[in-house]
């Protein structure tokens, strides 16, 4: 079984953000600021998908 860090590189290697089970968002960019957009168009996509989920669940 591989440890959370090498799991967490192996996907860096060709994702540059992901939702780690029980550690979080991790994202990077070329620069700060590309890595805070990214971190900005995930909070907005979990929201939807959380929203989205909570909906259907009321049905």
């Amino acid at each position: 079984m591989q440890g959370v860090g090498s799991v967490s590189l192996l996907t860096l290697k060709r994702k540059s953000l992901f939702l780690g089970a029980n550690h979080g968002a991790v994202c990077v960019g070329k620069t700060l600021d590309d890595a805070f957009s990214k971190v900005a168009w995930m909070e907005q996509a979990c929201e939807k998908a959380y929203y989205t989920l909570l909906a259907a669940k009321k049905q």
